[in-house]
């Protein structure tokens, strides 16, 4: 399962870890010059270095979409320089993950691409909210209106 997380500092590299503990391939956007404070341990420092290991996970920055993808399905952790969540389209993920920290909301929203749009519509009218007190968006796994692994 493909997850994008818009951010690469340190909180987000910590959500990036776990994640990839689970299982997930990642790919992390960020600004061309992180504002990470602290640096040793985000994955943000792959933009300014190429690469960066946190807890034994490697992240390397990535120059497109296709090769963020390669990165991440090969188990490492990719890093696109992409402020404005542009690749997010193009790699069609399962899940986006805002783990941006700003006092306000930097452009994030649940329509930054047709799949995550239909997904979200899909869950509102099969699930509704007896699906969220159940614990969560259970699409991929109990949805008899989609396949198994299916996500849109």
């Amino acid at each position: 399962m493909l997850v994008v997380i818009r951010g690469a500092g340190d909180l987000a590299t910590g959500v990036a870890i776990r994640l990839h503990g689970a299982g997930a391939n990642i790919v992390m956007t960020d600004v061309a010059v992180p504002t990470a404070v602290r640096r040793t341990v985000a994955f943000s420092e792959a933009i300014r270095l190429g690469e960066a290991t946190v807890e034994d996970v490697c992240a390397y920055r990535c120059a497109t979409a296709d090769e963020a993808r390669r990165v991440a399905e090969m188990g490492h952790v990719a890093v696109l320089v992409d402020p404005d969540g542009a690749s997010i389209a193009e790699l069609k993920p399962a899940a986006v993950v805002d783990a941006i920290i700003a006092k306000r909301n930097l452009g994030t929203n649940k329509d930054m691409d047709s799949q995550h749009r239909s997904a979200w519509q899909h869950w509102r009218l099969h699930h509704g909210a007896c699906a969220a007190s159940a614990g969560g968006w259970p699409l991929q796994t109990c949805c008899p209106h989609w396949g198994p692994g299916e996500a849109g």
